[in-house]
């Protein structure tokens, strides 16, 4: 009998046991190993590290956070539903930190730490999230596409049938720049704000997730959209 002992992140799993029966040796892969025999890699699996892609924010001091709209020729103020969906955003973040994150809302980009930039969308891109540093400190350059009819037919329709299916869209869409701002990386659980599309599955219902729990604009102000996942990361990224 040969005996072998996996090892996750420098820790001892679970010895395993190969057995040679006459002149065959019954030959598993470690990775088919640890996923038929290794009841405790199941649980790291479902237990990952924190989901990280940037080093936390600088949150001895409230954030900056400024909104301006690129759409047209020259830059120009946020339409106010716009700023209101950005603030929403960000203080849901703030709940999720449990009163860590301090922010305000300012109207010049040159006092902001982050940097909130609505701009012309085009297909299947949503939004997008550029680290930069301000006066020493790391800040966040962010655009969102929140012109619904150019981001393909299957979202311009529910979102012509739906207004708040368009402002789940744009709302989720700063909710997930504002994670990346944060620190958090792209989430594997559909069921999290930090969930990329590329890895598979349908935008719209994706979406529609959000707007079940929502029967008005207000709701944003007033309920949360992360998940248990989204609010367990952040808090992680910012404990340590």
């Amino acid at each position: 009998m040969l005996r072998v002992v996996l090892r996750t992140m420098g820790t001892p799993v679970r010895e395993l046991c190969v057995v040679m029966i006459g002149k065959t040796w019954m030959r598993l892969s470690i990775l088919a190993a640890c996923l038929l025999l290794c009841t405790g890699c199941q649980q790291l699996l479902e237990s990952p590290a924190p989901n990280v892609r940037f080093a936390p924010l600088d949150l001895s001091e409230s954030v900056p956070v400024s909104v301006i709209d690129l759409t047209g020729d020259v830059p120009a103020e946020a339409a106010p539903g716009h700023t209101e969906l950005v603030r929403w955003a960000m203080a849901d973040w703030a709940r999720a930190l449990n009163g860590k994150l301090r922010f305000r809302m300012v109207r010049s980009e040159s006092e902001a730490l982050i940097r909130v930039r609505f701009v012309p969308s085009r297909r299947d891109h949503y939004g997008e999230m550029f680290p930069v540093t301000v006066n020493g400190r790391r800040g966040a350059n962010l655009y969102v596409r929140g012109d619904a009819a150019a981001l393909g037919r299957v979202i311009a329709r529910r979102s012509a049938r739906d207004p708040l299916f368009r402002d789940t869209l744009v709302y989720t869409t700063c909710l997930h720049e504002l994670g990346h701002a944060l620190g958090l990386g792209h989430s594997t659980n559909p069921e999290d704000i930090m969930y990329a599309m590329v890895m598979g599955g349908d935008v719209e219902s994706y979406l529609m997730q959000f707007r079940q729990i929502v029967s008005s604009r207000e709701d944003f102000a007033r309920k949360s959209v992360l998940s248990l996942g989204d609010r367990s990361n952040v808090r992680a990224l910012y404990s340590r």
